[in-house]
């Protein structure tokens, strides 16, 4: 019997010190963030956002070819969330040529609009993009089998 009530003290005390929205952190609230994006140069900006009940598909892999990698930090500039995305800048069209052949060809854009999905957390405060640079050789001159990133822009969760 002193063995229980030692036992129930104990997790009053835990329940005390480490309330319960501290746990909630670490559960799914099964919320995804729907962010409309602008893009122009490095110029990144919500223009939309939409909190809906739903989960998050498995985030894909990197292609490393035309795709951009995204972090979501925290305050305090901890990663709490990534994934990768198709460059929105980058557009593949497809087209027949005058010798009546399909053809495709990759352009640039200057300015784009997409939407970014995200679990909500109200954590979040902040998302980095990055570039992926695959053309970096190594010593010898062979592909690098390491991932290299550049800074395209951030935007900031909690304007």
């Amino acid at each position: 019997m002193k063995k229980v009530i030692i036992q129930i003290c104990l997790v009053l005390i835990v329940a005390y010190w480490y309330p319960m929205e501290s746990l909630a952190q670490n559960i799914s609230t099964d919320q995804i963030a729907f962010l409309k994006i602008e893009i122009e140069d490095s110029t990144i900006r919500i223009i939309e956002s939409k909190i809906v009940q739903g989960k998050l598909k498995k985030p894909r892999k990197c292609k490393e070819i035309n795709s951009v990698f995204f972090e979501v930090k925290s305050s305090m500039g901890k990663i709490l969330w990534n994934g990768y995305m198709d460059d929105p800048l980058k557009k593949k069209i497809e087209y027949v040529n005058d010798s009546g052949q399909l053809e495709s060809q990759l352009i640039t854009l200057t300015k784009a609009t997409f939407i970014l999905r995200i679990p909500f957390n109200k954590e979040f405060y902040s998302i980095y993009f990055y570039k992926i640079d695959t053309t970096i050789k190594n010593a010898e001159n062979k592909p690098n089998k390491q991932i290299h990133k550049h800074l395209i822009g951030s935007i900031n969760l909690k304007d």
